[in-house]
């Protein structure tokens, strides 16, 4: 899906542990190659709780 805008309404704190999601997703993408599938945020992070949106990343095979 493409989408024409994304807002996160955010810490800074909050924003730097994204970034290093984003990171390690991109880490573990490289490393997996064709193999990686997803990651899920809400598996991923610590502070994520319920009623937090997921944010899913998805290999681009996918699309």
């Amino acid at each position: 899906m493409e989408m024409e805008i994304i807002a996160i309404a955010a810490s800074s704190g909050t924003i730097r542990e994204l970034a290093k999601f984003f990171n390690d997703v991109a880490s573990e993408m490289e490393e997996l190659g064709t193999d990686y599938d997803h990651t899920h945020l809400m598996d991923a992070w610590s502070d994520w709780e319920d009623g937090l949106p997921d944010i899913q990343i998805v290999n681009e095979k996918y699309m």
